[in-house]
């Protein structure tokens, strides 16, 4: 990962990912929280 250049393209799909990720896993922890 010592890369200098990045292709924004990656840098986005990567931020995307991420981003889908986060989501994800707050939803879910709301979801158990109300379910409990």
């Amino acid at each position: 990962m010592s890369a200098r250049q990045i292709p924004t393209v990656h840098q986005e799909f990567v931020m995307r990912i991420a981003f889908n990720l986060a989501a994800a896993f707050v939803s879910s922890a709301v979801i158990m929280l109300a379910v409990i």
